[in-house]
């Protein structure tokens, strides 16, 4: 991030307690606090795994914040449903769906493998079959 990680979870805080927050019975601010530097920890950690493997590639700047969609889209999906069949499955269906918006198909699957942990064939499934 550009920022540190403690400074944005210190206008988080703020922003809570300036809030409605205060006024829940049931509201836990500790708690929404650390659930929000854990999840800013792991979009940090994605955004420079990803960095890395854009730089890697000398992917332009102005493409990669379709690539970091790409990326958050596989970590809402490894999040929900972190089975590696399920992963594997959608993780096919995203990078065909990004391949179609104008994404470089090498760089989707090295995000897939490095990042993810997650093996995608390198051409279509069709077109490796000759259906395409």
């Amino acid at each position: 991030m550009a920022k540190d990680i403690e400074r944005v979870v210190r206008k988080y805080e703020v922003k809570l307690r300036s809030g409605r927050a205060p006024c829940r019975l049931d509201g836990d601010m500790a708690a929404q606090v650390e659930n929000y530097r854990a999840m800013i920890t792991t979009y940090d950690n994605l955004r420079r795994a990803v960095v890395d493997v854009l730089n890697s590639q000398g992917v332009l700047t102005i493409w990669w914040a379709a690539y970091f969609a790409f990326a958050r889209k596989l970590l809402s999906l490894a999040m929900r449903q972190p089975s590696s069949g399920y992963m594997q499955a959608e993780t096919e269906v995203q990078v065909a769906k990004s391949t179609a918006d104008g994404l470089s198909r090498k760089v989707l699957v090295l995000i897939a493998l490095t990042v993810f942990n997650v093996e995608v064939p390198a051409e279509p499934v069709a077109a490796a079959a000759g259906q395409v």
